[in-house]
């Protein structure tokens, strides 16, 4: 199986809603999330290494993992996004 990451939008925001393509990895999160968080974007593990091929089935897409979420942090809105690489964001 390759690794191969495919990013999908969460909610309905400010932020334009659609994919996102991201040859990245998906690293886990220690969910739940704060309730405070509103997440962007979840990553999904796609069985091949281009965009449109099949997401895994099973425990590496259950639950997908959020990548991009929005927070406070000290009063103020902060924005965390957790892309594996440099060239992924």
């Amino acid at each position: 199986m390759a690794r191969t990451w495919c990013l999908l939008p969460a909610t309905t925001n400010t932020i334009a809603d659609g994919e996102i393509w991201v040859k990245t990895d998906v690293y886990k999160v220690r969910l739940p999330l704060p309730e405070d968080c509103d997440v962007l974007v979840y990553g999904e593990v796609l069985t091949g290494t281009k965009q449109h091929d099949k997401a895994v089935s099973g425990k590496l897409n259950d639950p997908m993992m959020p990548v991009a979420w929005t927070n406070s942090y000290h009063g103020e809105r902060v924005f965390r996004q957790h892309y594996g690489r440099g060239r992924g964001f």
